[in-house]
């Protein structure tokens, strides 16, 4: 056992802030009559989170919270009037991160001693880290709408600078792999949810990690 927990590899402990942008490609389920044909764009979306400090560098995830920002544009028919949306929703976010730095080859020839050294001094900037990120928070909506056939802006037809979209929340799963603990690649998708529908999307994303 004690073997096997001086072989696990250090967690990514050095790194506080981290800024996201990623495209990707929505989809959306609709409810209800009020609703029909609905369709959105891909977009790009912007996170930035900040690290609760913590001691262990072995055990348990990390912890991060800041700011989400994704918008959805697009069009369908509401109350049988075909309208453009630009949804643009934003809030809090909060992640669980499992990351860990990836072992190289001189690890293996290591002493035990070494090896305990180095997993509590895992902030080389010269070494990558691969791992998991689960997201999840809420959000507020600022809604531009367009009629192009004319009508009546009622309801989500209604242009607001600010607006609950309920219920509001949504969730996030990435795979990250961080190069020189600075610059990631990250894929994943997430589903988000407002008011009588649900955007689901897969997305490819950068990062910026500090």
């Amino acid at each position: 056992m004690t073997e096997k927990l001086q072989e696990e590899a250090p967690k990514l402990t050095s790194l506080s802030l981290r800024n996201q942008v990623s495209f990707f490609i929505p989809g959306v389920f609709v409810s209800g009559d009020a609703r029909r044909d609905y369709a959105f764009e891909p977009g790009l979306s912007y996170r930035l989170e900040k690290k609760i400090a913590r001691d262990s560098t072995t055990e348990g995830f990390d912890y991060w919270y800041g700011l989400r920002i994704i918008p959805f544009n697009g069009y369908g028919t509401y109350r049988n009037q075909n309208a453009r949306f630009n949804f643009l929703a934003f809030g809090p976010s909060f992640t669980l991160s499992d990351i860990r730095v990836e072992a190289d080859s001189s690890d293996s020839k290591k002493s035990s001693e070494n090896k305990e050294k180095s997993k509590k001094t895992a902030t080389s900037a010269s070494k990558n880290s691969k791992g998991w990120l689960f997201s999840f928070g809420l959000s507020a909506v600022s809604r531009y709408v367009r009629l192009p056939d004319g009508g009546s802006f009622e309801g989500e037809l209604e242009t607001k600078s600010i607006a609950l979209d309920p219920p509001g929340i949504w969730t996030e799963i990435y795979y990250a792999q961080i190069f020189a603990n600075t610059i990631s690649v990250e894929y994943g998708g997430g589903l988000h949810a407002g008011e009588s529908k649900v955007f689901y999307y897969i997305s490819i994303g950068m990062g910026i990690w500090m």
